[in-house]
């Protein structure tokens, strides 16, 4: 038994150019060189990320727009087996 977890991690910035979206999963590679110039960067960040996602079995994806960005992953875990002799954890926000 697995369980899949999506998360989502948004920005109201400028969003991502169409053309820029293919590239910025690459390592070194910039979404937009004259942002890169003002905020630093080396490229790496996302080509990580999605490694990292894809070795536990997910996905990484963006989807963008002019009011800002949104990039979204799944991982799947694997559910243990209950033993008998454990209780159920609650928490309480």
């Amino acid at each position: 038994h697995n369980c899949t977890l999506h998360f989502a991690v948004t920005d109201t910035g400028i969003g991502i150019k169409g053309e820029h979206i293919e590239v910025i999963f690459e390592p070194f590679a910039q979404g937009d060189l004259s942002l890169t110039r003002k905020y630093g960067g080396t490229g790496l960040g996302l080509a990580i990320s999605k490694r990292l996602v894809e070795l536990m079995g997910g996905n990484l994806w963006v989807d963008t727009s002019p009011e800002g960005t949104t990039f979204h992953f799944t991982i799947v875990f694997g559910l243990m087996k209950q033993n008998k002799n454990q209780q159920d954890l609650h928490v309480n926000d």
